[in-house]
Parts: C-alpha cells; structure tokens; sequence
C-alpha cells in the first residue's frame, strides 16, 4: 500500500473505531519499504498534531457538511503543504484526487477545490490574541491552552503547549545486573538522562531499534522510572501495584525486590492483566508477582487492609503529559475528561490509604499536567487523612530533558 493512501486509512480508522493510532499501528505494518513507512508515520502523526491549526486554514473554503474521510483526507493533503516542503503542490493535490475517486468519485470536485483554494490564498494569518494564536499554533484546545498558562504561569503554558509538536525520542531503564558504563560503551549514541542514573536516551532511530531487541534494557520514559524508585522497595516488602498496566513499573517493583517479598498487581482488564502476566514469566518475576483483574476501588474486599509496606498507585489520568507521545488526546480531551479523572482518583486514594500499613508508603503519580489531578487532589486528600503525612511531591514537565510530563506525591502513614 502506497504511503499516503496507508496515512488515510489510519486516520479514518482513528474516528471510525474511536482507535488510538499507537494501537492501530501496532496490529500490522503494511507491506511498504521503509522510506514509506516512515513519511507515512509522520504524516499520521503529523496531520493528528497539528489538525487544529490545519482546519484553520482550510476549513473557510467547506460549502455543507463533509464526512470524516473527506475531512481527513483535506487534512493530510493541507499538512503536506505547511510542512513537508519537498513534496510539491501539484504531486499533493494528484495524489488527493486518485484517492478520492478510488473510494468516492463524486467527492473529487469538491476536494479538487477546497485544495486549490487553500494553494491561491497562501497562509492564513493567526488571530492577535496571544492565546488563541498559541492554541491554533499548537493545536491545542483553547481551553486547555488557557488551563496550563492560568496553573502554571505563561511561560510555562506557552512551553507545554509547543512541547506537543515535538517528536518524543525513545527512553530505556537499564536493568539492575547491567553494568552502565560497559552498556554505554556498545551504546556510545545513548545519553544520560537528568531525573535517574540508569535512563538512557535514543535519539538516532538505528539505536532505538537496536534496543527494542536488546533483553537488558526495558522501554520506559525516564520521568516514569522515578516514579517507582519513591517506594524505597527492598527485598523482603510487600508492595501494591493498584493500577498496574502496562505493567512497566510492577517489573521495576520486582527488580528491586531481588527474589525476595513480593507485589500484588491489578488492572480492570483481564486482557492488560495477560499481558502484564506474560511479561512477569518472560523476565523471571513470576514467582514475586500476583497479577488480577480488579477493581482497585474495591480491593478492600480481597486485601487484607494496611497489609502493605509500600502501596503505588500510578492513577489513571487525563494524559496531558504524554500528548506528544498520544496526539489523538488533543482532538479528544475535554474538561469533562479531566472532571471525571479526578472524581475516580479520589476513590483509589481512599483505598490506598487503607491498604498502605502504618509506617508504609504510599506513591501517587499520573501522566498528566493539572493541579485539580495533581497537587490539588492530594492537599484534599491529606486533609481528609490527617494520618498520611507528605514527603515530597514533583512536577515533570515534558520540555525539561525530553520527557513525559508526570507529577508524584510520597507520603507516609503515621
């Protein structure tokens, strides 16, 4: 499948199936050579990144209502041009035509002149007002441009929301028996991360391939692997892993453990807990890992409470910390998203705090950036449960060494 035509099926499989792209990619690779492959990843990720601002500049030429596979198809051409500067405008628009007529000839003419419209007129201007003008810029939500820069100052917002056109490079955790400088050595492209000793950085795609195969290394973002570490495991604890997939840091619990105590791991989904399951046996963890689909709101009613050393509780968030990695969130996330988050991280707090034994250790972390989530959730928390007290809490943001954005609380049960 030529690359273009591959880029629309995806983007109109991401609405059709409300997909995540990361998932959809990951089914099957169709059968392209390589320099395909890769210009239709960027356009994919591309055209999702920055829909925004592209609808802004071609959307004033629409005469009725259009479906999504016209819209995207409009999308991925229009991106081309903005950003693709070796791709001329005459082999964009061909290209758009021959795929339009080959699924809906009827729709050629109307594609045919939104394009050619979009080429006459050049560059729309953006609006004076400063953050509308970064959020079309950015393709972020307005509103949530406003939230960053409102919690985090301008500079910061301004920061975060230009930070979501980067491209992420790719993160390992070198395992516990691999000796670091001997690794860096086979590895001379690898760079230290800032936040932990032991989180190396892949820029060049070669390395990154490599390490996808290499056994000593596991895929994870550096600002994820200081999450775990909070816990202070040490052979012998028992430790709660409340929502633990994809199962990155319940591996990293195991590590530490070195064949000593053990970690009770749960998710809603069975099919995540098979998973987890199977990497626990691959990596030799199995007998240190309980794994179970649950609710970990109710695991009151099959854990002994205060029963655990040190319990994590990696909350399912709004995933404003990862919207380089997940473009899709930026067309989805709504502040009714963020509401909800909240409203169920307040459960799973309640339940961590009664599992957690008194002297244990409680770790609160998300992949998201908002105080309602963050720091906010917690001081109501530690206001309800007088009891647990705050150690430390930080804030990641994405811009600072090429991370995930990602906030954890530490705090002890008196």
């Amino acid at each position: 499948m030529e690359a273009r035509e591959f880029a629309w099926n995806i983007l109109n499989r991401t609405v059709s199936q409300e997909a995540f792209t990361g998932n959809l990619l990951r089914e099957k690779r169709a059968d392209m050579k390589e320099e395909d492959w890769n210009l239709a990843l960027r356009i994919i990720y591309g055209t999702l990144s920055n829909r925004r601002y592209i609808r802004y500049q071609w959307e004033e030429f629409k005469r009725g209502k259009l479906s999504y596979d016209i819209m995207n198809l409009i999308d991925l051409s229009v991106y081309q041009r903005l950003f693709l500067d070796r791709i001329p405008a005459y082999a964009v628009l061909d290209e758009a035509i021959r795929l339009v007529k080959k699924e809906n000839a009827k729709m050629a003419p109307v594609v045919n002149a939104i394009l050619r419209n979009f080429e006459r007129r050049g560059i729309k201007k953006l609006p004076e007002d400063m953050t509308e003008a970064l959020a079309l810029r950015t393709s972020v939500p307005a509103w949530l441009c406003g939230l960053w820069i409102a919690q985090y100052g301008e500079e910061t917002g301004q920061k975060l929301c230009e930070d979501t056109l980067r491209i992420k490079p790719m993160w390992v955790r070198v395992k516990k028996e691999t000796d670091l400088a001997d690794f860096l050595k086979e590895y001379p492209g690898l760079r230290e991360g800032k936040l932990r000793k032991g989180a190396l950085c892949a820029s060049d795609g070669k390395d990154a391939a490599k390490l996808l195969k290499d056994c000593r290394v596991a895929v994870q973002d550096e600002a994820s692997q200081t999450v775990a570490d909070q816990l202070k495991v040490k052979p012998g604890m028992k430790v709660l892993d409340m929502c633990a997939s994809p199962g990155t840091k319940t591996l990293q619990i195991a590590e530490k453990l070195e064949g000593k105590g053990e970690v009770h791991a749960y998710d809603l989904y069975e099919s995540r807990v098979r998973l987890l399951e199977k990497a626990v046996k691959a990596q030799g963890f199995g007998p240190l890992v309980f794994a179970k689909a649950y609710d970990a709101r109710n695991l009151c009613e099959i854990e002994k409470e205060e029963s655990f050393d040190a319990v994590l509780l990696d909350a399912p968030c709004s995933g404003l910390g990862v919207l380089k990695d997940k473009p899709d969130l930026k067309n989805r996330v709504t502040g009714k998203d963020l509401d909800d988050c909240a409203a169920l991280q307040k459960e799973l707090l309640k339940t961590a705090e009664r599992m957690v034994r008194p002297g244990g250790t409680l770790v609160y972390s998300t992949c998201t950036l908002n105080k309602k989530e963050n720091e906010r959730q917690i001081a109501a928390f530690l206001k309800e449960f007088p009891g647990m007290k705050l150690e430390k809490e930080r804030t990641v943001f994405p811009f600072e060494d090429e991370n995930d954005g990602f906030y954890h609380a530490v705090m002890k049960k008196g």
